[in-house]
């Protein structure tokens, strides 16, 4: 049930594949294996007190809390929503150069259900001095990529849409170039640009696997304002410290934190 002052996306599927495709839901729900394994404070803090205690009792002066504990982290995660894979794909890449063989890299894209959703974008589209990771004849295949997504996304009027990689994922072969879409007015399917960089051998990319992270945002016009701190500025800031020495942990979240609702 929605409430009157929430926001709806909306994510429209090719109708042949409603049952079987894998399909785009909050991002919070695909935290990655390392976050959710990770403990949320260190072994020498047991109590989960958010500092770590010295053998007489006293604390050390370092937190005890990881990554776990870290609010921002953990809305970065969870901002918006993601487009899994729609379906198995398996990549082989070839790379001659790791032979001594001064030849281009070789990239191949296969589907469990034969469909052919890939094309390219040529590396001339991207200019002479776009910052590949490696020089552009090991790039497999020697360009970037592009998905053609089965979802056309929609929002309500004056809402666009970010597309990026999914946030804090270094271990996501594929990464989607990050791009803003007006989807309140252009309700097609959206490609997503991307580049795939791996030593040779075969990768299978499981239908699932987190693709892409949507962003929805409302359009809104900003002006900019540079200057030195006042006095007031330094009360202000002073008021935030004062109030985070007053916890042990989580002063962030008890005291300055909004939460964020996507479903």
């Amino acid at each position: 049930m929605f409430h009157l002052k929430d926001k709806n996306i909306e994510f429209v599927g090719p109708a042949e594949f409603k049952d079987a495709i894998e399909k785009p839901a909050p991002a919070a729900k695909f935290m990655p294996n390392w976050y959710k394994n990770l403990p949320a404070f260190g072994n020498n803090d047991k109590k989960g007190i958010g500092f770590n205690i010295l053998n007489d009792g006293t604390f050390d002066g370092e937190t005890s809390m990881t990554a776990k504990k870290c609010v921002p982290l953990q809305d970065a995660f969870g901002l918006g929503y993601v487009i899994p894979l729609w379906a198995d794909l398996l990549i082989t890449v070839d790379k001659p150069s790791e032979k001594g063989i001064d030849e281009p890299a070789y990239i191949q894209f296969n589907w469990s259900n034969n469909s052919e959703p890939i094309t390219d974008h040529n590396a001339g589209q991207l200019g002479k001095d776009y910052p590949w990771p490696v020089p552009i004849e090991d790039i497999p295949g020697g360009r970037a990529w592009k998905f053609n997504n089965p979802w056309t996304i929609k929002t309500p009027p004056g809402y666009s849409c970010i597309f990026t990689t999914p946030f804090n994922r270094p271990e996501l072969t594929i990464k989607v170039m990050t791009g803003v879409v007006d989807t309140d007015t252009y309700q097609t399917r959206i490609n997503f640009p991307f580049i795939f960089n791996a030593p040779s051998g075969e990768y299978l990319i499981e239908a699932g696997t987190p693709l892409v992270q949507v962003i929805p945002f409302k359009r809104d016009s900003w002006n900019s304002t540079i200057r030195h701190e006042n006095k007031k500025d330094e009360q202000q800031r002073g008021v935030v410290d004062n109030k985070l020495k007053m916890r042990f942990k989580e002063g962030y979240k008890k005291f300055f934190w909004s939460k964020k609702k996507f479903r």
